[in-house]
């Protein structure tokens, strides 16, 4: 089929494969990268862990071999985090269709529980020195390498920290900051050895406790982030600007709002955005659109947009939609809470309007004020009526026409039918109210005449003679009504015939 002209360049499936199989080899390296920082930080914290349990055994002091047991869980910290990144670059399948990349997101949580393990530990042993107090003795020997593993830790810590930042992990970054507490208790220990050796007295106990309650601190933090990933956080300003910005670049569309992106593992994102366009645009030229918006933003930002929502906007932007528009923004931006106002549309036909209102989680009662929002419109803009309000009266009426009242009952029904009818008759396109009430299978002679003459239902000129001409009428469709055949014009005029004169009728 040929492309419809001005429809723009049609992303054709080799290039999607493309960009999918670039994405996959950039997650592959991803991967690679953080096994590798990884391992450096196992081997690392393995060799520090063996000499300092061996140095803190020998001298009796408890910092020392606490600090062991630190360096012994960064590097358990480290094997969990090359687990957790193989699993999670597993290809998606039948049980899991986004992919397995949220299993770093639980690799985070093990490791914050490991990093709260170790500080309740410390706090545990710290205060069990300070009840019972039990002298420790320092050779230089044992403070040297204390401060060589203090260095070693300051740079595995920022190793870990800026590979993870670099690679968006978050298992790396929770890594480096386990390795960052363990300097910093590593530290302690050199403090409390200097004032020992310096003055005789005894503070490592003490500041243990101080250092405890921060390692117990930061694996709160830990847990507190990656639950946040789990649970859904708001979207990265910056992320959410370039795609914004991408989506309004693609020729044809007007604005985009109503973005949403969904978290699914470091750099696998989901989402979908509403966008503005003429009302004008036909389907094949909006289905070419969606693709281009699709192929464009994966390519630019990494993101896959599934879903594009659309907005109509009124082409023919004459000054009565501008005053309109200007006089509905008025009422809603009297509200409190207000974030942004879009999706404006003008229906003539139906004589409704339709906006979208983004209400702040500032707002306590968001529902209430969308509600209120709703009502001030309806209330000061009177010729605009809400189309949820007709049609749920419509299926009022149809539920009674379908049940079991009688089905010629003029002036139960009929009142009900005829309200509708006017209230057709100021706001809907009156045809396709005939063409609904026609479905109901209701008696035309209890419909609304008004409605079925504005809805271009033949009728005679005499108002005296028209209720005769829709009983003639009544059997056959209107398309039908228009021509009638000889026979049934002679039926027409018997039953004139036999029906009694107004003069009669006044007479009785």
């Amino acid at each position: 089929m040929p492309q419809e002209k001005g429809s723009g360049k049609m992303p054709r499936p080799d290039q999607t494969l493309q960009g999918n199989a670039s994405a996959t080899e950039g997650a592959q390296r991803r991967g690679a990268l953080i096994v590798r920082a990884s391992i450096v930080g196992v081997v690392g914290n393995m060799l520090l862990s063996a000499m300092k349990a061996a140095i803190g055994t020998m001298t009796g002091s408890i910092a020392i071999v606490l600090d062991a047991v630190n360096n012994l869980s960064d590097a358990l910290s480290s094997i969990i985090t090359i687990v957790g990144t193989r699993l999670s670059e597993k290809e998606p399948d039948r049980a899991h269709p986004f992919g397995h990349g949220r299993i770093e997101y639980l690799t985070t949580i093990i490791i914050s529980a490991i990093v709260l393990w170790a500080g309740v530990t410390s706090l545990s042993e710290s205060v069990s020195r300070i009840i019972d107090p039990s002298p420790a003795s320092y050779g230089k020997t044992a403070l040297v390498i204390v401060a060589l593993g203090v260095v070693a830790k300051i740079a595995l810590g920022r190793y870990a920290t800026a590979r993870g930042r670099a690679l968006e992990s978050n298992s790396l970054k929770a890594s480096g900051t386990d390795a960052t507490m363990d300097a910093a208790i590593s530290a302690t220990t050199l403090v409390a050895a200097g004032v020992n050796l310096a003055f005789g007295i005894a503070v490592e106990a003490y500041l243990g406790v101080v250092i405890s309650l921060v390692i117990v601190k930061a694996g709160i933090d830990i847990l507190r982030e990656a639950l946040d990933k789990i649970l859904g956080e708001r979207m990265d300003s910056d992320l959410a600007d370039r795609v914004r910005k991408t989506v309004e670049g693609v020729e044809g569309v007007r604005g985009a709002y109503d973005l949403t992106l969904n978290d699914y593992g470091p750099n696998r994102q989901m989402g979908s955005v509403h966008i503005e366009v003429d009302e004008t645009m036909t389907a094949r030229r909006i289905d070419a659109l969606t693709r281009e918006i699709t192929t464009t933003v994966y390519r630019t930002c990494n993101v896959f947009i599934d879903a594009v929502g659309i907005y109509s906007t009124n082409v023919d932007d004459t000054s009565r939609v501008s005053s309109i528009r200007s006089r509905v923004n008025e009422i809603v931006w009297t509200h409190e809470h207000i974030l942004e106002v879009h999706g404006f549309y003008l229906d003539d036909d139906a004589r409704t309007i339709s906006l979208d209102v983004v209400i702040s989680f500032d707002e306590p009662h968001r529902a209430s004020a969308a509600e209120a929002i709703r009502e001030e419109i309806q209330a000061r803009l009177p010729r605009v009526r809400d189309r949820t309000d007709l049609r749920h009266r419509l299926q009022q009426l149809s539920a009674a026409a379908q049940s079991g009242r009688p089905r010629t009952a003029p002036h139960g029904l009929a009142g009900s039918f005829a309200t509708a009818c006017r209230t057709a008759s100021e706001s809907e396109n009156l045809p396709a109210w005939a063409e609904t009430l026609d479905a109901m299978r209701v008696p035309r002679s209890s419909r609304c005449g008004a409605a079925w003459r504005n809805a271009s239902i033949p009728c005679r000129s005499s108002r005296r003679r028209r209720a005769r001409s829709y009983a003639c009428a009544r059997s056959s469709p209107p398309s039908a009504r228009s021509a009638p055949s000889p026979g049934r014009r002679r039926d027409c005029n018997a039953h004139r015939a036999s029906s009694p004169s107004p003069s009669s009728r006044a007479h009785r």
